[in-house]
């Protein structure tokens, strides 16, 4: 059917694990901050968009994200993803996003200002080196998170990747990151953006 259309397949296998992403900022090559998180949950149960996500620091992941890095001599921002193969627990490239990511915010909470420092080195030409940052801080978007459990309730499609989640335990541990985890858009002095997000729920169904 895609062929018809005059479209390619882009085929690719599926790597049992958990995603990982390796987020930095170079200068003509030159790496100036870089910061690293745990994909805990996605928009829905198969992949997507990480909805609930952790800073970790790992050096094997370190280690992957530089080495393509330096081999592309990048400029800007970019999140390298990976997911942790669970059968030998290596790193595996998935996919290389050559923008800031969604999942920016967790970032920023951590202790990176990636958008300033991307600010910094277009103004000024350069920035401060920025690699310290709070390990084990947990950020969530609420549209994503339940978009993830009405994956589990509704897309009956999706079996061929593996075992659905249980309902119950996903819907408590997605009260319990609502209750604990930072959000991407609520804030008290700046509610509109969370209010605009809950305005599309409607699309979920």
């Amino acid at each position: 059917e895609m062929r018809s259309q005059g479209l390619d397949p882009i085929v690719q296998e599926f790597i049992p694990g958990s995603g990982y992403g390796f987020c930095a900022l170079h200068n003509e090559g030159e790496i100036r901050a870089s910061f690293q998180h745990h994909r805990l949950r996605e928009a829905s149960y198969t992949g997507g968009a990480a909805s609930l996500r952790e800073s970790v620091r790992i050096s094997e992941l370190e280690n992957e994200g530089l080495k393509l890095l330096q081999e592309l001599k990048w400029h800007g921002p970019i999140m390298v993803e990976f997911r942790r193969d669970k059968r030998d627990n290596k790193f595996r490239l998935i996919e290389v996003n050559p923008r800031f990511w969604g999942s920016l915010n967790l970032a920023i909470q951590a202790g990176i200002e990636f958008p300033y420092l991307f600010y910094q080195m277009a103004s000024k030409g350069d920035c401060e080196p920025a690699f310290e940052y709070e390990i084990g801080v947990r950020c969530k978007n609420f549209y994503w998170e339940l978009s993830h459990l009405h994956s589990i309730l509704k897309r009956r499609d999706l079996q061929f990747v593996g075992s659905r989640p249980s309902i119950l335990k996903s819907s408590i541990s997605v009260v319990w990151s609502g209750l604990s985890a930072t959000d991407d858009y609520l804030t008290t002095d700046d509610p509109l953006p969370f209010i605009y997000a809950l305005s599309h729920l409607h699309s979920l169904s």
